[in-house]
């Protein structure tokens, strides 16, 4: 895994890493990637619409939320699975989301923490 995408799970769910991500064969690395960009959006949403009034933007937090409080483990992407994967403990990661959900006050969450996406659009 790259440092930046490790940094930037690492800032986002609050240093709550119980082990070392484990090491894949390179074919594997693209598998990380897509669950690292799995585990980013949930945070990024549940960060950018904990107080959305929109019924679509609250239909999208619902569903992010519900994601990071199943207990599923069946499901190959399901929060747990992806969580132990990526060497992060999930009831750490829910404690820590919860944590800062509560200190919200109900003040709009786009103005206080929510993480800042570094992507940008690249033309072919």
């Amino acid at each position: 895994m790259k440092a930046e995408h490790f940094s930037r799970l690492h800032d986002l769910v609050g240093g709550i890493v119980y082990s070392p991500p484990k090491p894949l064969p390179a074919p594997f690395t693209g598998k990380r990637q897509l669950l690292e960009a799995l585990l980013l959006d949930a945070i990024r949403t549940f960060h950018l619409l904990v107080h959305a009034r929109k019924p679509g933007d609250r239909q999208r937090f619902a569903e992010v939320e519900a994601w990071i409080t199943s207990a599923d483990t069946d499901y190959v992407f399901s929060f747990i699975n992806v969580c132990t994967f990526l060497g992060l403990n999930a009831d750490a990661v829910r404690t820590h989301l919860s944590a800062w959900q509560a200190s919200q006050n109900g003040a709009p969450a786009r103005l206080l923490s929510a993480p800042k996406s570094r992507a940008r659009i690249v033309q072919r």
